[in-house]
């Protein structure tokens, strides 16, 4: 009989921003996760304080999470889509991108005319204008671009769809490369291994038998791996159908605090 555990993404799941609203905010929040309302914070803490364990899986990096979600009482998160797993405090698993496979990347976006954005472990940097390439400042070369994230490491990239459907074309990156469709413009792409999935189950592993029954609330395709990791998968009201399909049960949108209603409609608060 363990805890029950729930994994929550962050975008689109606890929490949303309204784009018009970016350019009004300081430089420094605009980089950062929105925050989720009271009602989902307070739901949150009270599925904690009923036993539950609650974590954050997201697309995104350590560093890009509010510190203000991060004092809320999650034991851990798998970020970067799995790249990255931290539990309790200690660092789990930090997978990068190989170099060799960084290079046959950069030589499909050179061939395309585009850029990209390179995420890592505590931050991100834009190469030659970004996926659509028409962002100024950003580096010209992807060496450059890499020595410019602490550790000179990348976990994973953000590429124009159409580079994303370039890469797939070709043998070996489809072997080595995982994409997720992040909208109608963008898609992410990393190294294979690493999914919420795989991040997942290092945290499951790790837990051991204090897990019970385990939940994940998501709503876009990088959730889909998350989604057949765990008992009952939850979709958004706002996810796509094809991530719908895949859930058990399907909650009302983020804008509407749709985790607070799939947390009670399933009894964990």
């Amino acid at each position: 009989m363990g805890r029950p555990t729930v994994f929550f993404d962050i975008d689109g799941t606890l929490a949303w921003r309204d784009p018009a609203v970016m350019p009004l905010l300081p430089p420094e929040e605009r980089e950062l996760s929105p925050l989720p309302s009271r009602v989902v914070t307070d739901a949150i803490v009270e599925l904690v304080n009923k036993g539950g364990h609650a974590l954050l899986c997201t697309g995104r990096s350590p560093a890009a999470v509010h510190p203000m979600l991060t004092s809320l009482p999650f034991i851990g998160m798998v970020c970067l889509s799995g790249a990255y797993v931290e539990l309790r405090g200690t660092v789990l698993r930090d997978v990068c991108m190989p170099t060799d496979l960084l290079r046959g990347v950069d030589r499909v976006l050179r061939a395309a005319d585009r850029g990209a954005i390179l995420e890592g472990t505590w931050g991100v940097s834009e190469l030659r204008g970004g996926p659509e390439g028409t962002r100024d400042g950003t580096y010209g070369t992807m060496g450059s671009a890499v020595a410019a994230l602490r550790g000179a490491r990348v976990h994973k990239l953000v590429v124009a769809n159409e580079v994303a459907g370039l890469l797939m074309a070709e043998p070996r990156f489809a072997h080595d490369l995982r994409v997720s469709r992040l909208d109608e413009l963008n898609s992410e792409i990393g190294y294979a291994e690493n999914t919420k999935q795989v991040g997942v189950r290092t945290v499951l592993d790790h837990l051991g038998t204090s897990v019970g029954t385990t939940y994940a609330f998501g709503d876009s395709e990088n959730d889909i791996s998350l989604f057949e990791t765990v008992d009952v998968p939850v979709a958004m009201g706002n996810a796509p159908d094809e991530v719908k399909l895949r859930a058990r049960h399907v909650c009302d949108s983020v804008d509407k605090d749709g985790v607070v209603q799939g947390l009670r409609e399933l009894g964990l608060i």
